[in-house]
This record gives structure tokens, C-alpha cells and sequence, in this order.
């Protein structure tokens, strides 16, 4: 499968609209988007790119304020608001082990935006069950990447100098879309590259591919009501 197309499928998963939607659905929605104009994967395909990215069924109940502390519901409801609204009704409720990574991830970023809460938060849920390493996203965390292109600039910078490897090679496969400044030009073309290096197992890729998938989701939506 080409990389662009599992980083597409990764990108509906993982959003609000995505959320409970089946594969038989994912499928039909890739149909309709730019990166499989040329080839739409079987829906085996599809189920088995839903199961990396997906966590397997989580055992902790429905968060719910009756049972939370009032501090850490005061994180969890701006997010789970925001996820209502995004998702259109695909998302009604948080599991109770999301919402603890959505309070863990607010409470070391109290400035990062609900829709960034979320995806992180899912990320480390994720990679939490799989018993798969989270150092990548604390790393991302600490250059704080929401709050600008700067910012996030700065991290691509960063993981660029740590990790040349296997950060050369996902721009190099861009060929023209690479700049001099060696990001591509849309970012968002770095995507499906990058996912390649996150499924095997590359240091600090996990980190970029989630700060990037933030970003074009924000960029993308912008406001729930636009």
C-alpha cells in the first residue's frame, strides 16, 4: 500500500469523524480523497491499517463527571465538547483511560488547544496498550508545536538534527516538493513518508507524524462551526 494512502487512512481514524466509524465506512470515505484517486485498498487492507492505529477494546468504562475529580473534568469537558462538535456525532463520550491521558496531556500543556489534546491523547492511549514506546511525544510536548509555525518549525529542525537518517529519506522520496530549507512544501506531503518511519519502529517519528497530523486538521477545520 502507498505510504500516502495508510497516512490517509491513519488521518480518518484518528479523527472526530472517524472515531467509530467501521472499515467498510473508512473505505467508502477514501474513495472520495485526493491520495487514493489512483488505487482505493481492498477493505482487508483497510482493516489491517485500522488495527495499528486503533486500540484494541478499551476495558475502563465511560468517563463520566459523577466519578472524576472536579479539576481534572474541568481539562476532559473542553476536549470532549470539542471532539462532540468536530465529530458530528460520531463521538458522544470519552473511555475513562482517555480521558486520563487527556488530563495528563493538558496538565503539562495547559495552553495546548482541545483538538490537540485529543489526538495526543489518543496517541498515547494507543501506544499505551500496545506496550509501544511514548518517548517521541514527550519529546514533541516539550517544543510545544501549537503554538505556531515556529514553534513547530523549530521541532521539525530538532528532529531533523537527532534523527538525519531516516528524516533524509522521507524527504528525498518527495523529490521536488523538497525545499532547499529540506521541509516540503506542503508539509502535509511529509505524512505519508513519515508514517513509514513510525511503522518501523524509527526514534522520534511517531512525535512528528502526530504534531503534523494537528496541524493539518487545525489548518483543515479551523473552527467546529466553520
Amino acid at each position: 500500500m502507498a505510504p500516502n494512502v495508510r497516512a490517509a487512512i491513519r488521518r480518518v481514524v484518528k479523527s472526530p469523524e472517524g472515531h467509530d466509524l467501521s472499515p467498510v465506512d473508512i473505505r467508502r470515505l477514501l474513495q472520495g480523497r485526493e491520495e487514493c484517486e489512483d488505487h482505493v485498498p481492498s477493505l482487508r487492507s483497510v482493516q489491517r491499517e485500522v488495527s495499528k492505529c486503533r486500540p484494541p477494546a478499551d476495558p475502563s468504562g465511560s468517563w463520566n463527571l459523577a466519578d472524576a475529580d472536579p479539576e481534572d473534568a474541568a481539562l476532559v469537558l473542553p476536549v470532549l465538547a470539542d471532539a462532540i462538535e468536530r465529530g458530528r456525532g460520531h463521538w458522544q463520550r470519552f473511555s475513562k483511560d482517555l480521558a486520563g491521558w487527556v488530563v495528563k496531556v493538558r496538565v503539562a500543556a495547559p495552553d495546548m488547544p482541545p483538538l490537540w489534546a485529543l489526538y495526543i491523547g489518543q496517541e498515547y492511549l494507543v501506544r499505551e496498550y500496545r506496550k509501544e514506546p511514548v518517548e517521541a511525544l514527550d519529546q514533541m510536548l516539550g517544543f510545544a508545536p501549537w503554538r505556531g509555525k515556529a514553534q513547530l518549525y523549530r521541532y521539525l529542525r530538532a528532529m531533523n538534527m537527532s534523527h538525519p537518517s531516516w528524516f533524509k529519506e522521507s524527504i528525498e522520496s518527495l523529490g521536488p516538493l523538497a525545499s532547499e530549507a529540506a521541509f516540503p512544501d506542503p508539509l502535509w506531503a511529509f505524512l505519508g513518508p513519515v508514517h513509514q518511519h513510525v511503522l518501523r519502529g524509527e526514534p522520534g517519528a511517531v512525535g512528528v507524524l502526530v504534531a503534523l497530523e494537528c496541524w493539518e486538521a487545525q489548518e483543515e477545520k479551523g473552527a467546529p462551526d466553520d
